[in-house]
């Protein structure tokens, strides 16, 4: 907040000091507080200034994320903020915000679902390293990378993408297709929304983002089992899912 012309339309006095919220991710606690385009003025007791920094030792500031580091899931903080030219206090308790791509699966094994021989899964950071290798921040397509630095619409929410696409009468042509996100205007928010629309039928729902909508047709193949599902690790699966039934709960048929 050391622009003059920011300070002005943040309707900031002479003398006051803060760093400006640009957005709040939906899924944390503070969401409930904070809004975008309010001003942090102060986190526990401790005065931020324009430049983002807190006293830290003699003589030496540092950023006001440190305080946070500071602190524990769970625990409050008190900020003061100044919203449409008035001072808040607040008292916000710490969460941990959701994540649009995942840095790590914590030791569960990956979700997927495949019918007719196109393998939808989640992208993560181990899928994209296991993908494009140790370089994969500079090998992966941008289109995904770009969703790292996003922030989840609502709780639960994940990037689907077209993994690869097997061998099969009805994906004649597409084989070369990987690692696609899907989108379906709102339908395709996890990977079990993909799962219900594509059980119902509603495959025009499906779309590739950055791509105009376009109607397409699904092959109908004499080889193409019926849809078939299985649990997996608390996932649901076509009949042609790589664990081949050894680790499945129960299996559900849709039509």
């Amino acid at each position: 907040m050391e622009s003059a012309a920011l300070r002005t339309a943040c309707q900031m006095h002479r003398g006051q000091k803060g760093v400006l919220i640009r957005r709040v991710n939906p899924t944390s606690a503070a969401a409930e507080h904070l809004r975008a385009d309010d001003v942090l003025m102060s986190f526990d007791g401790q005065a931020i200034a324009c430049d983002g920094t807190v006293p830290f030792r003699t003589g030496e500031r540092i950023a006001f994320s440190y305080l946070i580091s500071n602190k524990f899931v769970g625990e409050s903080a008190r900020v003061v903020v100044l919203r449409d030219g008035q001072q808040q206090t607040l008292d916000i308790v710490l969460s941990r915000p959701g994540v649009l791509m995942p840095p790590h699966l914590s030791n569960k094994a990956p979700s997927y679902f495949v019918v007719s021989g196109v393998v939808f899964t989640v992208a993560c950071e181990p899928y994209l390293e296991s993908e494009y290798g140790a370089e994969w921040v500079g090998e992966a397509p941008i289109k995904l990378l770009d969703k790292l630095s996003e922030m989840p619409a609502q709780a639960g929410e994940e990037v689907v993408v077209v993994g690869q696409v097997l061998a099969d009468e009805a994906t004649l042509g597409y084989e070369d297709v990987s690692n696609m996100r899907v989108s379906g205007g709102g339908l395709v928010l996890q990977l079990l929304n993909t799962v219900r629309v594509l059980a119902t039928g509603k495959l025009h729902a499906l779309r590739q983002a950055g791509k105009q909508e376009r109607q397409s047709r699904t092959p109908r193949s004499s080889r193409s089992p019926a849809l078939q599902l299985h649990r997996c690790n608390d996932s649901w699966h076509h009949s042609l899912c790589v664990c081949g039934g050894a680790f499945c709960a129960k299996t559900k048929r849709e039509r």
